[in-house]
């Protein structure tokens, strides 16, 4: 049957619009008391580009008084239905036996006769911050501060109240990553004999090239020598697996070989961190050196489990240990705050005002954060006078091991240009076409070889809701440890490319995306390198147990385009999984714009003469005016406070022609009624079967999905389509009801950023607003009330992983099997 004019036009319009349609009504109805908005925008929430031509499709009161019904449901979480509204870590005690940790055990069963690997992040955490509570209070006893707790986000911030810190950089304690990172996927290999294990005949059959040996950086376990053995820290062969990694190979492999290798490389050659740094919630950091001097030092060898007994009094009167103690890193955490104060940023070290930026609690100081033009001003001349520096310290003996390093950095840098110079990162490339897990033919382009355990859509043959949970989960814990550092150590950073889009759209992250990216001025880069390259950062132990590695790249000095694909400068590396956050570094250069660039000058406005000292770039293609990027707004990215450049809509239009106005990509839909992406296959519950399945005398296509009509249905949904999806689908309701509060604030604060006007091809242009007057007073009194770190969306890695996943898995399942059954493929 044809459809009416009316319903096309209508139709039409609502996918030039929907990506500003806003539901005020409801956000009015449940959260006029929990966010204070000044009255004078609630009394215009009905502006022109909102609702032109589309007053009737603000929610109804019904739709309201549901969607409550609703919402009770979730918090009444009956039988734990709505396990997943609960992020707090739970299930953080261990019990252990710890004589088996002792490296002097005659134990059969202790860990210092086996060849498998102990691991479990409660027992690290636990013995390493004991060991630093201790350590910091020996060196530091005059700043011990009994029970007081440190500083936290209700205090207001002062140079007053900012405490003396303790000298951590005196402070060091032993490390392996053995300790640090799941291994267990040896384990099956490390039970077997030695022959029998697979070696590097195994590599190159699962290698594209099935190069040689050496370009495959692989040696056989049964090839070391002794003194070889004992140099990588162990003393039998059969404590590695059956070959040695001790580089990247180029040549992409499979996906077992690419974790294979990953593993042995961790096991016998990454080198160990140079600090550690344990972010805490309320403010300040925890840092700690790592001995470099002797690598290798496991829990079992460096009796950590044994000191922590003596530490606590839990020896027995002749001097044996108890047959169990109990463990429990968030209460080790707990005194550790208790007895040490953490360090704060220092006024003089707070160079371009984020930390007093973003701690104010002042609610008339703006949180736009202007950037000056020097911060992204970085040429030769600033490395020749660095290195000058360096050597006077060098001659002095004064450089700890990341200074040299950094100065190691400098003089390469200078050595070297973008066409020399060597390639830093480098990713788990796979071999496509050849192998039976990775069904998705993902090319590895996004995981850090060294650290990859699997790709994101073929991982321990999960259902796919799981791993689109567990994609969220680690990207969300990604960038709110990077932005909770940043803002501790007052680094600026703020989102571009694909993370400001998603931002665009709901203020939260694209579902479906699997990377985030940064961009940082080229000075902040270049003391991002210098006081924390290879900094293993540790989540807020209350909130999780992740953990990051700040891996910045050789090359950061030179500022041209890089011919040898050092494109990207830094990374913040989810060690766990070998997800990163891509930094970049905005400056200065003898580069020429791309031509792509003058085509889109009128949008862009970029143009450069030799002289020009206003257009940065990054070692890409990107290139943006100093007014393009400062001053930089303060918002919000799923709970997690971000900075946003200045000009947003003409960037995003520029990178994403459709990406600001179209509410479909790879079959994901953006439904505004919940400002959520949804994929496709789970937006069958909003409706009938009869309504998208075809009917036709042909019985191959009897049964199957329209398409077409399935898009229309979806893209035109109605309030009771909606509520039909919500109590069908928990986990999309659960969801919602986590989210409605910030994409509620995400649509006021939208308001007062953008503007909207109709063209005549029944289009719209979306454009950035020229803040001032009372919309500035407003706009400012908005994000001082409401942007701050938010308790976690997501679960943390620790919980789904080894607790929720496990437990709720066969639900998953029968969920997926259902799906299925109705034909949505």
């Amino acid at each position: 049957m044809a459809k009416s004019v009316f319903y096309v036009l209508r139709r039409g319009f609502l996918l030039l619009i929907i990506a500003n349609t806003i539901y005020f009504t409801s956000y009015l109805l449940y959260y006029r008391e929990e966010f204070s908005f000044p009255t004078s925008y609630a009394s215009s929430s009905k502006s022109k580009h909102i609702n032109v031509g589309y007053q009737d499709e603000e929610p109804t009161v019904n739709f309201a008084t549901e969607i409550r019904r609703l919402f009770d449901k979730v918090e009444a979480n009956v039988n734990n239905k709505f396990w997943l509204k609960n992020t707090e870590l739970t299930n953080t005690k261990i019990s252990i036996n710890p004589r088996v940790f002792f490296s002097d055990s005659t134990d059969d069963d202790a860990w210092i006769h086996k060849n498998t690997l102990f691991y479990d992040m409660r027992v690290t955490l636990s013995v390493y911050l004991n060991l630093i509570k201790n350590r910091l209070v020996e060196k530091n006893s005059d700043q011990a501060i009994g029970e007081d707790v440190p500083r936290d986000d209700t205090e207001p911030a002062s140079d007053a109240s900012v405490p003396v810190s303790p000298t951590f950089n005196e402070v060091s304690v032993p490390f392996s990553w053995l300790d640090w990172i799941d291994l267990s996927f040896n384990d099956k290999e490390l039970s077997t004999a030695v022959e029998q294990r697979r070696g590097c005949d195994w590599v190159q059959q699962h290698t594209s090239r099935r190069s040689d040996r050496n370009r495959l950086k692989c040696i056989d376990n049964q090839d070391l020598s002794p003194k070889e053995l004992k140099a990588l820290g162990y003393e039998r062969h059969e404590q590695l697996p059956g070959f040695i990694t001790h580089g990247f190979s180029i040549d992409p492999a499979t996906v077992d070989v690419r974790i294979a290798q990953a593993r042995s490389y961790i096991m016998t050659h990454l080198p160990n961190p140079f600090k550690l740094v344990f972010l805490n919630k309320h403010n300040g950091t925890y840092e700690v050196n790592v001995d470099q001097e002797t690598p290798h030092q496991r829990i079992i060898k460096s009796d950590l489990v044994k000191k922590y007994l003596i530490d606590n009094n839990q020896m027995t009167l002749n001097g044996k240990p108890p047959q169990k103690i109990d463990l429990d890193p968030v209460v080790e955490f707990r005194k550790l705050k208790q007895q040490v104060k953490p360090t704060y940023i220092l006024p003089s070290q707070d160079i371009y005002k984020v930390y007093a930026t973003t701690h104010t609690f002042d609610p008339k100081q703006s949180k736009m954060l202007p950037i000056a033009k020097e911060a992204f001003h970085y040429g030769p001349e600033t490395i020749d006078e660095q290195i000058q520096v360096f050597e006077v310290l060098e001659q002095k003996e004064s450089l700890d091991y990341i200074s040299r390093s950094y100065f190691d950095s400098l003089k390469r840098s200078k050595e070297r240009n973008t066409k020399t110079e060597d390639v830093y990162f480098r990713q788990a490339t796979l071999w496509i076409g050849h192998d039976k897990i990775n069904k998705d033919k993902d090319r590895g382009y996004h995981y850090d070889w060294r650290f990859f355990v699997g790709t994101l859509t073929t991982y321990k043959g999960w259902t796919a809701e799981e791993l689109t949970l567990r994609q969220e989960v680690i990207l969300d814990r990604l960038a709110r440890n990077w932005f909770r550092f940043a803002e501790e150590k007052g680094l600026v950073s703020w989102i571009m490319h694909g993370p400001l889009l998603s931002w665009y759209w709901d203020g939260m992250m694209f579902p479906f995306d699997n990377d985030l990216d940064i961009q940082m001025p080229s000075r902040d880069l270049a003391r991002l390198g210098e006081l924390y390259n290879q900094t293993l950062i540790i989540e807020d132990v209350e909130e999780g147990f992740g953990k990051y590695l700040v891996d910045v790249g050789t090359f950061i000095h030179n500022r041209d385009i890089s011919k040898k694909e050092n494109h990207i400068d830094a990374r913040l590396i989810d060690v766990d999984t070998g997800l990163y956050i891509d930094i970049t570094g905005l400056g200065t250069s003898s580069a020429e714009i791309p031509d792509n660039f003058e085509k889109d000058k009128e949008l862009l406005q970029i143009s450069k003469e030799s002289s020009d000292d206003d257009v940065y770039n990054d070692r890409r293609k990107h290139f943006y005016k100093h007014g393009q990027l400062t001053p930089l707004k303060y918002s919000m990215l799923g709970g997690i406070p971000v900075f946003l450049p200045n000009d947003i809509t003409n960037r995003l239009e520029f990178e994403y022609p459709e990406g600001m106005g179209k509410p479909e990509y790879h079959n994901w839909y953006y439904i505004p009624k919940i400002s959520l992406w949804v994929p496709r296959d789970r937006l069958k519950n909003a409706f009938d079967d009869n309504d998208f399945l075809k009917l036709s005398d042909n019985s191959r296509d009897n049964g199957k999905v329209d398409d077409d009509r399935l898009k229309d249905l979806i893209l035109d949904m109605d309030e009771s389509q909606v509520i039909q999806l919500l109590e069908k689908d928990d986990e999309i309701l659960c969801e919602f009801y986590k989210t409605k509060e910030l994409t509620d604030i995400h649509e006021v604060e939208k308001k007062f950023l953008f503007s909207v006007e109709p063209q005549e091809d029944k289009k719209i242009k979306v454009s950035d607003k020229l803040l001032a007057g009372k919309d500035y007073d407003e706009y400012n009194a908005l994000v001082a009330k409401n942007i701050r770190m938010t308790k976690p969306l997501r679960k943390s890695l620790y919980s789904y992983e080894y607790i929720d996943q496990p437990l709720h898995h066969q639900e998953f399942v029968e969920k997926e099997e259902a799906l299925k059954s109705r034909n949505i493929s």
